[in-house]
């Protein structure tokens, strides 16, 4: 026993019913197949190819449904003949003149046709004249009142969405009546709607569909400035002759952004594709080719290139329509020949069984030697979207193994990059030449040891050298450096450890600036390194900066860079920063503008108290200050409180 109106009702029902329906069947196959994949909610939808298998059919799931408790009333067919051996009370119990709702659509059981009614619940009756003005919200409830989930009447409703988006345009307020100017079309709008009733679109595809020798898919897309929209038909090939078929449609306006026509030719072409691929999953038919038409050869050239070629847009909707689409699937079709056409043009409709919408182009009708042929156009319009391919070059670094200088603020943390990066390295080259060794022999990364910062630091000083690469060479080479050379007059020289320093005369000395390293002076290094001893003395002056990096380096023209580390330094612009003085305000006009005496203007104040002596006796007095505000004279009097 299920509740009525709890959200757990229908699950609970459809898993009932569809765990019924699966004891019987081996015993009923076509009837459970129906109960499981053609019953929507409380609502069944069967078909037959004749009078008796339907009245079998029936009899079967009424039969598995009661063994389910669940009462199988209210049946209706497009042939009395099916219902003859059912009890009255099992019938539909509406008009027989009247359609039926078939899960929110309007079925004519007696003409197996759907159609449209134009009332509609909770629209009143005075929305239909031509004297009311709507309001936004009254032209929205309207529009969205057409139920139309296969697309129908895709070429009419897309009006109605054309109008709230012009509404948008115009930034109508949903209570106030519309502009003049779209007045009218609304009212063109009105018109139309009331002429949807006479719109009969057949339910069978064909009746010979059983027996077809061929059934293509046919998908036409179509935009224009104002929307975009793509319908499909089925061909089916009998003995008797060719049957299309209307399937569905689907309309969308075009975005408030405007975009070109080929980009939203290329939006319909998407969902053509899309429309297709839900088509072939939800018809129960063997369908023998698919094929899609567009009237925009630029649309066809884009699906026959390279995505690769094209900008983002246009590039990744190409990629979608390749992976579900063959390029050979899609055609070129006229445009007074496509259908979809008449979804992306505000013109007046045609709802007549013979409208093109319905059955389809007549080349449909005809042998594929008769359908249309692409022919030669000017492609130049389509280059626009060509993506320009640029060739970006950038310098690789001489040494992979070191990190960049300038993603680093401080030295101490590039050495320590430096040297565990050095370790990881090594580790994978000692790992690899053990590759037939022992493997147990090693183990994890060692920790950082100081010979392995000293190291790191030395390759780090050798990169920042490596600047003048020709004064390098000569020095590796024995070859006296040429006299334009900033290093000649240092008398450089290359220690054991590739460094390269100026020679001196304290060579034989114990101190540490006897042979310093020669550094460059605008190279990041060089600017870490004088950070960090600017950072270790404490942010001091600049001279005691200097003296402190000549006890290991030389670094023409060491001032400049220091001065410019200094400015540099966060630190030591919060110290140097000035508050910032306020602003003042202006003066009270008493005190810019001349008076006639002094004192007219006057400011008083109260200093004190002090004691006095009266006889024998200390009293208070309290002293008040007179002040001319022009003059800035001022006078004193006593008071006694």
């Amino acid at each position: 026993v299920m509740t009525f109106g709890a959200s757990c009702s229908p699950t609970l029902a459809a898993y009932a019913k569809d765990v019924n329906a699966k004891e019987f069947e081996h015993e009923f196959p076509e009837a459970v197949k129906g109960i499981t994949d053609y019953t929507y909610c409380d609502d069944y939808l069967g078909t037959a190819d004749s009078v008796e298998e339907s009245r079998r059919l029936i009899g079967q799931v009424i039969e598995v449904q009661k063994a389910a408790g669940f009462n199988v009333v209210n049946w209706t067919a497009n042939d009395s003949e099916i219902l003859h051996n059912l009890h009255d009370n099992m019938k539909s119990l509406s008009n027989k003149d009247e359609p039926e709702r078939v899960l929110g659509l309007w079925w004519d059981s007696r003409d197996d046709v759907f159609t449209f009614k134009t009332s509609f619940h909770r629209i009143p009756g005075d929305m239909y004249s031509m004297n009311k003005v709507p309001t936004m919200r009254e032209v929205l409830r309207l529009v969205m009142s057409v139920f139309d989930p296969l697309g129908f009447l895709a070429m009419f409703t897309v009006k109605g969405r054309m109008i709230i988006q012009e509404l948008w345009r115009h930034k109508a307020h949903w209570d106030e009546e519309i502009p003049t100017a779209v007045l009218i079309d609304w009212r063109k709008f009105i018109l139309e709607l009331l002429t949807i009733d006479r719109v009969k679109i057949p339910r069978c595809y064909s009746h010979d569909l059983t027996h077809a020798q061929l059934i293509q898919l046919h998908v036409f897309g179509d935009a224009s400035g104002a929307a975009y929209a793509t319908v499909a038909y089925l061909r089916i090939v009998t003995a008797q002759g060719i049957d299309v078929s209307f399937v569905c449609a689907r309309s969308n306006v075009a975005p408030l952004k405007k975009k070109t026509i080929p980009r939203l030719e290329l939006q319909a072409a998407v969902l053509s594709a899309r429309m297709a691929v839900a088509i072939k999953d939800s018809l129960h038919v063997d369908i023998s080719e698919v094929f899609f038409w567009s009237d925009s050869q630029t649309v066809l050239k884009w699906i026959r290139s390279d995505s690769n070629r094209y900008k983002t847009f246009v590039a990744n909707r190409i990629s979608e329509i390749d992976e579900t689409t063959d390029v050979r699937q899609w055609r070129w079709v006229p445009t007074k020949e496509n259908p979809a056409d008449m979804a992306t043009r505000n013109v007046k409709c045609d709802f007549s069984e013979s409208s093109r919408w319905f059955v389809g182009p007549e080349f449909l009708q005809r042998d594929e030697d008769d359908w249309p042929r692409e022919r030669s156009y000017d492609d130049s319009e389509s280059d626009d979207e060509l993506q320009h391919r640029v060739c970006v070059t950038i310098s690789v670094p001489k040494n992979p193994l070191l990190p960049n200088f300038e993603r680093f603020s401080r030295w101490n943390r590039l050495v320590r990059a430096t040297a565990q990066t050095r370790n990881c390295a090594l580790y994978w080259i000692r790992r690899w030449r053990s590759k037939k060794g022992n493997r147990a022999q090693i183990s994890g990364l060692p920790p950082l040891q100081v010979s392995d910062l000293i190291e790191a630091e030395k390759s780090l000083l050798r990169e920042i050298q490596s600047e003048n690469v020709t004064d390098i060479q000569c020095l590796k080479e024995g070859r006296p450096l040429p006299k334009d050379s900033d290093l000649y007059s240092l008398s450089p020289f290359m220690d054991h450890d590739g460094l390269v320093k100026m020679r001196s005369r304290l060579a034989n000395s114990d101190v540490s600036a006897k042979c310093p390293i020669i550094l460059p002076p605008k190279h990041p290094g060089t600017k870490l390194i004088i950070s960090d001893i600017h950072a270790q003395h404490h942010h001091q002056g600049r001279e005691q900066v200097v003296n402190s990096v000549r006890e290991r380096f030389h670094i023409p023209r060491i001032r400049v860079a220091v001065k410019r580390a200094w400015h540099e330094c966060q630190q030591c612009k919060n110290r140097r920063a000035q508050p910032q003085v306020p602003e003042m305000a202006a003066l009270p006009a008493a005190r810019v503008n001349s008076s006639v005496f002094p004192f007219v203007k006057s400011g008083l104040d109260y200093f004190g108290p002090f004691e006095v002596k009266v006889g024998r006796r200390l009293e208070k007095r309290w002293g008040v200050i007179f002040t001319c505000m022009v003059t800035r004279a001022i006078h004193l009097e006593v008071a006694h409180s």
